[in-house]
């Protein structure tokens, strides 16, 4: 927790990604005396069973240093399903991969008064598959601002038109229809 002080000391900004003003209570990530990370999954959105249209995910994440070390590593990827990583230590990641982007020494010193450094990528992705955005970062990285998102598609539109004659009705009765396309309920 941060906001604009130097009561931080040297363990990282004094201000998040966000450039939040002074004064401000701020967070982001710092895991101390060890390499880890954290992931999100997510389902790509579909329009449908026959939906074969990919997907464009863009994603990023921020870093920093901390401790005026100059060994901040991170990387921020997507990958398939859940992510399984080979190495901690390393960062280095197994199964499918659809896209990474790392950093190495990104930390400036003093690490209080330092810049965060943003990597980013973009990648194709199919409708209707399990992905994961997943950040790595070294005993020395603080992270923040993960972002994911889906762009370049429009589902196809859909008008229904339902007629119905009532006979016998009382005013105020409600009918409610559900549609479906390729399995899938329609708003």
């Amino acid at each position: 927790k941060v906001n604009g002080s130097t009561s931080y000391g040297s363990s990282g900004p004094q201000l998040d990604a966000e450039g939040t003003p002074t004064g401000t209570a701020q967070h982001y990530l710092d895991i101390t005396n060890g390499n880890n990370y954290v992931y999100q999954t997510f389902k790509v959105p579909t329009c449908g069973s026959t939906d074969a249209s990919p997907r464009t995910v863009t994603f990023s994440g921020y870093f920093s240093g901390r401790d005026n070390s100059l060994n901040a590593n991170g990387l921020v990827a997507i990958v398939e399903g859940t992510p399984v990583f080979t190495n901690v230590s390393t960062g280095t990641l197994g199964g499918t991969v659809l896209a990474q982007v790392s950093g190495a020494n990104m930390a400036s010193v003093p690490s209080m008064t330092q810049s965060w450094n943003r990597l980013s990528g973009t990648v194709q992705v199919t409708p209707g598959s399990t992905i994961s955005y997943v950040a790595w970062l070294s005993d020395y990285a603080n992270f923040d601002n993960a972002s994911l998102a889906f762009s370049n598609f429009t589902c196809p539109s859909t008008t229904l038109t339902l007629q119905k004659t009532w006979s016998s009705s009382v005013a105020g009765h409600m009918a409610t229809i559900t549609a479906t396309r390729d399995g899938s309920q329609v708003d």
